[in-house]
């Protein structure tokens, strides 16, 4: 069986689209990072499996827009709860990444 969420990349920092928001097709099981994986888009990661933590996306690291920059992901419209590679998706899930200059206050 196979899934269909939607996801967009967005750098909020410059609001600057990396990727419009669109379907990706993804195995039973699949996770919030095998949806960004699907983007194509260039991922650098520390970990692996559920502990697995982006921290790169086409070239844009953690930390590069001051010291609490980073990546996000919001999962219908409210802030992950779970780490990437942990959160399962299905075919009505809308994934947003995003990177946000305080990516702390983005949980708040």
């Amino acid at each position: 069986m196979t899934f269909e969420p939607t996801i967009s990349v967005y750098n909020a920092s410059t609001e600057e689209t990396l990727f419009n928001e669109k379907s990706v097709c993804l195995e039973e099981g699949a996770t919030v990072l095998d949806a960004l994986e699907a983007t194509e888009l260039d991922i650098e990661s520390v970990g692996s499996g559920e502990m697995t933590y982006v921290t790169a996306i086409d070239d844009i690291e953690e930390k590069s827009a001051g010291q609490s920059s980073g990546w996000v992901y919001a999962f219908n419209g409210s802030p992950g709860d779970e780490g990437a590679g942990a959160k399962e998706v299905e075919s009505t899930d809308i994934i947003q990444w995003r990177f946000e200059e305080d990516a702390i206050s983005f949980f708040e």
